[in-house]
Formats: structure tokens, sequence, C-alpha cells
């Protein structure tokens, strides 16, 4: 199959990376701590550390999905369209990406921003919805979290990055 580089590892980067090995493609894992289950999976090439610093080794043209947290998202954009790479980009942003229209433009890379797990892939699946039954009256999209023990307390998990769940809601 196909290759990606996937930028961050934690909750959402993991589901996403388990995926794409489930489809028997093969990834590269760059993140600051990667899940040691990563390490020894044949399908895997993993690079700890800073992920500038990876990100400038990769060789042009490669398929990156952004997952890491919002503004470390945001800081690495730059250096991945001026590597000519086709960015997936699940990283919340405050900012907005059309600002990097001629960046993009100039370097032959593409960013697909905003492509979240909900918002994101909710989206596409309501509009998979409508296209097969026709008009839909409501839909109702809920985004959040279950710990994976429960407590006495809220029984809330951060569904990505605290602070970005901060920033967006």
């Amino acid at each position: 199959m196909g290759h990606a580089v996937a930028l961050g590892s934690g909750l959402v980067g993991r589901f996403v990376i388990e995926r794409l090995l489930e489809a028997d493609h093969t990834v590269t894992v760059i993140d600051l701590h990667v899940p040691e289950a990563f390490h020894s999976h044949p399908q895997v090439t993993v690079l700890e550390g800073d992920a500038l610093a990876h990100i400038a080794s990769l060789e042009a043209n490669q398929i990156v999905i952004n997952m890491l947290p919002g503004r470390i998202g945001d800081a690495v954009r730059p250096e991945l369209l001026r590597g000519g790479h086709q960015i997936v980009d699940l990283a919340f942003t405050a900012e907005d990406p059309h600002r990097h229209q001629d960046l993009a433009t100039t370097h032959d890379s593409v960013l697909l921003w905003d492509v979240g797990i909900a918002p994101g892939i909710s989206n596409m699946l309501v509009k998979q919805a409508y296209d097969e039954f026709g008009a839909l009256d409501t839909v109702s999209i809920k985004v959040g979290g279950n710990p994976a023990e429960k407590d006495n307390s809220w029984s809330y998990m951060a569904p990505f990055s605290p602070s970005d769940v901060i920033e967006e809601y």
C-alpha cells in the first residue's frame, strides 16, 4: 500500500496511525515520545525528538498527516509547505490557513486543513447520509471524550489537546 508521515502520536494520532497500519500502509511516526507499541511494529519507522528537525530531513513530496497540538501544528505548516509535502492537517488552528496559499503554490504543496475526526470525518459522514437518503431534518454531532477509567466526577476526557479543547470550544 502507501506510505504516510504521521506528526504526533497522542490520542488522535495513535488512533489514525493504527487505522493506517490496519489498512497495510507503512508509517513514519514523528513525535517527542512515540508509544512503545509502534517501536517494534514492522510497518513503522519511529523518529523521536523535535518535529521541525525531522521535517527538515524528509524527502520532498511526502503525504504528511499533521496531528500535533494546535500551536505546534501551526508552527510546522510553513516548513512542511516549503518541503513540497501533501498535508492532511488535523491540528486545530485559530489562525486562517489561507495565509499559506502563496507558500503552498510556490512549492507545489497541498494543505487540506481542518480535516479532523469531529468535526471533519463526522461532517463527511453527514454528507454521505444526505447523498444516500436525501434531505435531513436535523443533524446532531456530539464531540467529547469518555475516560478510559470511569470516575465519580464529570467523567470527561479531552478528546484532543486540552489547550485546543479550551480554545475551540
